[in-house]
């Protein structure tokens, strides 16, 4: 069983575009490809995807990947592989496959995340093309500084885990 991950040196892309790599066919390659597309949160690609079969794949979450300042309780981590799932099956359908997902995770801080299993089913005629347009929309996100009513009242809710850098700052230019 071979694992390809979201990030790293047996990254699902790299996997996928090296065609000196036996194994997969066509079909499987494509759809592990447009998966790796998902969109997840701060670009971490919490995923690994052990190839169990020729039809049969477990979708599990990176350990490495994760992000416990940011996501403590995984739910970004499980939201990110869920829109990695989510491309598997559009890009399955789209090849002539039936893609069964079952959640096999009793909880967000489980690794194996789902179990995929193909079956041969009618094309879904989908604009893979679509997929590719992969973004983070940001747009409606105001450029004013917070009012320090709202600074309290947010660095209260998290004594010593929120820090605020106001716009025209040294660490704001920084960041920015």
């Amino acid at each position: 069983m071979k694992i390809f991950s979201g990030a790293g040196q047996d990254n699902l892309r790299g996997f996928i575009n090296d065609s000196r790599k036996p194994g997969l066919d066509r079909h499987i390659h494509d759809m592990l490809w447009y998966a790796s597309l998902a969109a997840s949160s701060h670009n971490c690609q919490p995923w690994h995807v052990r190839i169990s079969g020729s039809y049969e794949f477990f979708v599990e979450c990176d350990p490495d990947r994760l992000l416990p300042a940011v996501d403590p309780e995984n739910r970004e981590a499980v939201l990110s592989i869920g829109a990695f799932i989510e491309n598997f099956v559009t890009a399955a359908a789209d090849s002539g496959y039936h893609a069964d997902v079952k959640i096999v995770a009793a909880n967000n801080t489980d690794r194996t995340i789902a179990r995929i299993r193909l079956s041969k089913a009618e094309p879904v005629n989908y604009p893979m093309k679509r997929l590719l347009k992969r973004r983070t929309i940001r747009s409606g996100l105001k450029s004013v500084k917070l009012s320090p009513d709202d600074i309290d009242a947010l660095t209260l809710a998290a004594p010593g885990k929120i820090f605020y850098f106001p716009l025209g700052s040294d660490h704001a230019s920084c960041i920015k």
